[in-house]
């Protein structure tokens, strides 16, 4: 923007009517990079100490099932065609990671029973989808009686921040599934 105000001024010396456009596509980019910083902004919120890192990327959404298979069931995980680590904004990279990495740990911690977890990226159009889904549960009553924290609450909020939507429940096959849904620019 810096850069594009600076030509604007060399450029008003010699040609005053081509400003005006100029001036409009600084705009745009200051609109967008202020969406953007809000965006990111309230997914950092500090209200709660999760660990986060802008920028991450999907070979560390990978990595996080690759671990969660290590220790507990195995973890299918597959990253749709069409996606990179540039198709997709930071705070959307970053929320994804938090939200599969909830998922996972509720699977740990509510369904430790499960048999297996389906784990899928897909871009349709202009949506990204992360969708993860644990089969044969067979949650443990001891468990699900001791109530849950703001796992659920939290992925919710960090997704609805960035426009999205987040469904957290049985899917029509059986499986309890968390599915979020974020658009893309």
């Amino acid at each position: 923007m810096v850069v594009q105000a600076q030509a604007a001024r060399t450029v008003a010396e010699t040609r005053p009517d081509a400003v005006a456009p100029a001036l409009d596509a600084i705009a745009s980019a200051g609109t967008d990079a202020l969406t953007s910083m809000r965006r990111m902004v309230q997914v950092l919120r500090t209200e709660d100490g999760a660990e986060r890192k802008p920028g991450t990327a999907l070979a560390d959404l990978r990595m996080l099932a690759d671990r969660f298979s290590a220790d507990g069931p195995k973890v299918a995980f597959e990253i749709g065609a069409g996606l990179d680590d540039r198709t997709l904004p930071p705070e959307v990279m970053t929320t994804l990671h938090r939200v599969l990495q909830e998922a996972l740990t509720n699977i740990r911690k509510h369904a430790a029973r499960t048999a297996w977890v389906e784990a899928d990226l897909r871009r349709h159009e202009r949506v990204v989808v992360l969708r993860v889904r644990n089969f044969g549960s067979g949650s443990d009553p001891r468990v699900a009686r001791l109530g849950g924290g703001f796992g659920l609450v939290g992925m919710a909020e960090r997704v609805e921040a960035l426009g999205g939507r987040l469904y957290a429940g049985p899917s029509p096959q059986g499986a309890w599934e968390v599915v979020a849904e974020f658009p893309l620019p």
